[in-house]
């Protein structure tokens, strides 16, 4: 199926059997042949031939970009695969998150670099739903549930929140015994999880809507605020735990639980069958117990 659009493509560019077929180092029988079979496999006429030209249908214009993205998939694969694992080539973008990717993910891709010297990296630390598709990026990496047409989505790992507070804050305004009485408190709000926090309590799952005397889209932020007695904060644990082990804030609400966050890798599945793509996601996932920490 490959090299029958390989053929297609090439009778596309040059305009003509005869061309395509020196191109392609082929005969304009087995070039003919392999368009027939094409158009068989598919039941679709992509080509208008005639005495005196041929061209593409307007079924063959419109399929021919994903031809061609397919042939290109299959050579660079090939290419990879004949090259070995140490010797991925080209250029991968990615998303990460900004907080996490400050703290962790920048730093395993730095590593993933450095073990394949011939690979050239384009990260962006952005918050936010985020479509890699669209915004041509080969992953993106985010906590948000949202899904995309055309992205695949592949789970990496669990993150554990937790409501953490100053002594000197807890002192002075008081300890709340459940989430509703939040809505009296001063909270620090993550912007891209919002203002509306979820427990699982006794009663069952729940959600209050809290008051945000600051909102940011960097955690680290709203964790100094936290240590600061400036309020209350639903923080990851692998941002607040060495706060937390340094007494600099306090668990509070123990008896709730919030739910985690899955932190997940979109990709274009266009892009899914890329080399560099998967050997990075691979080396992702081998290292998720590294955002155990603070469980």
């Amino acid at each position: 199926m490959i090299e029958n659009m390989r053929a297609l493509i090439m009778i596309a560019r040059r305009g003509s059997f005869v061309a395509a077929a020196e191109a392609l180092d082929l005969s304009p029988s087995v070039l003919t042949k392999r368009v027939m079979q094409l158009e068989a496999a598919v039941n679709v006429r992509l080509l208008d031939r005639t005495t005196r030209s041929v061209g593409l249908t307007a079924d063959g214009e419109y399929h021919l970009k994903r031809m061609t993205d397919a042939v290109n998939l299959h050579d660079e694969a090939v290419a990879a695969m004949r090259k070995g694992a140490a010797q991925l080539e080209g250029t991968i973008r990615i998303k990460l998150p900004t907080t996490q990717g400050f703290l962790h993910l920048s730093g395993l891709v730095q590593r993933f670099v450095q073990a394949h010297p011939s690979l050239n990296v384009e990260v962006l630390l952005m918050d936010g739903p985020f479509n890699p598709a669209t915004e041509g990026f080969d992953i993106a990496i985010s906590a948000f549930p949202l899904s995309f047409d055309g992205v695949i989505d592949t789970f990496l790992w669990p993150v554990r929140r937790s409501l953490i507070a100053s002594p000197d804050y807890v002192g002075s305004r008081g300890c709340p015994e459940n989430p509703r009485q939040l809505q009296s408190h001063d909270c620090l709000v993550y912007q891209p999880t919002g203002a509306n926090w979820p427990f699982i309590g006794p009663e069952g799952r729940i959600s209050v809507a809290v008051r945000a005397r600051i909102s940011s889209n960097d955690m680290l932020l709203l964790l100094n605020g936290a240590k600061a007695g400036l309020g209350i904060g639903m923080i990851s644990r692998y941002v607040s735990s060495a706060a937390i082990a340094a007494g600099e804030v306090v668990e509070i609400l123990e008896g709730y639980a919030v739910p985690d966050l899955w932190i997940k890798a979109m990709v274009p599945s266009d892009r899914a069958m890329v080399p560099r793509v998967q050997h990075l996601l691979a080396f992702f996932r081998e290292r998720a117990p590294l955002f155990g920490q603070g469980r």
